[in-house]
């Protein structure tokens, strides 16, 4: 496989196929596309608000580095798992007998990696709501908003506990992370240094839950991301890379009434069929 040169002409034809792909779903779609070989944007309902489920730990764990940034906390901070912060409904630290010790590192990467709510929650707790939201303003997310570290157990999808952001806002963060990680100037955007920044890219690299962005994916790629999950709700966004080089950032939104696990495994195939279907745009055989 190789890069297709003469891609930056045809851009219209394969957007139009995109959006007549999202025609045909019985969900609202919202999706926002960097190309990043040639700086293009593109987007269908990118500036909507959607519920953010866990894509939202994308800006919590840069609104963290920001805050070792600043030297509120280190990346070495103790934190001991208390059963109070264990009542939520994702990742494996939950089902842990609570009183075991871990680092505020260690709790960055499980929020991502697994998607564990009770480090997500820690982690909340420690910055605060208040100091997020004002941080996600601060670096241009403008639509995004964090409503506590988890809602109570049983009450996640009620709309008064969802969190909120929109494609356009993720795709946005995405691409400041992954400047950030290549010069100074572009991690101070995000309050981090380019340490920082690649330590997030690392941890979004690391993601465990690979059903819909890299799913269809060919050899040779990655993808840095983050999905999210909630009745009705099914996210993901994240940077593809190929060949080791980052190609496009995606960031993909869903919302829908049906909640069966039949109407999960579609939406998570629709989303990776929608990475796929632009990756191949850009890529040749």
């Amino acid at each position: 496989m190789s890069l297709d040169c003469t891609i930056k002409t045809n851009m219209s034809k394969i957007i139009n196929q995109l959006n007549r792909f999202c025609d045909k779903q019985p969900f609202k779609v919202g999706w926002h596309i960097k190309n990043l070989e040639t700086g293009e944007e593109f987007n269908r309902n990118g500036g909507n608000v959607f519920s953010s489920a866990s894509v939202r730990k994308i800006a919590i764990l840069m609104a963290a580095l920001n805050a070792v940034n600043e030297n509120k906390v280190s990346l070495d901070k103790k934190i001991t798992i208390q059963k109070k912060f264990q009542r939520n409904h994702s990742g494996p630290v939950r089902f842990l007998k609570p009183g075991f010790t871990i680092t505020f590192k260690d709790a960055l990467i499980l929020m991502i990696v697994v998607s564990d709510c009770t480090c997500a929650g820690y982690i909340v707790n420690i910055l605060g709501v208040n100091k997020i939201n004002s941080y996600c303003k601060s670096i241009g997310l403008k639509k995004t908003k964090i409503i506590r570290g988890f809602p109570p157990l049983g009450k996640e999808s009620l709309l008064k506990y969802r969190d909120l952001t929109t494609p356009d806002d993720m795709t946005n963060l995405l691409n400041l992370i992954l400047n950030g990680a290549k010069t100074k100037q572009d991690a101070i955007k995000l309050g981090c240094t380019t340490r920082l920044c690649k330590l997030a890219l690392e941890i979004l690299n690391n993601q465990e839950l690979n059903t819909r962005l890299p799913f269809l994916l060919p050899n040779k790629t990655k993808v840095a991301h983050k999905t999210g999950t909630r009745r009705g709700i099914n996210n993901d966004a994240g940077i593809v890379y190929f060949e080791e080089k980052p190609l496009f950032i995606i960031s993909v939104f869903t919302q829908s009434n049906n909640n069966t696990r039949v109407q999960k495994s579609e939406v998570n195939l629709f989303i990776a069929k929608l990475c796929r279907l632009y990756f191949d745009s850009l890529v040749k055989n």
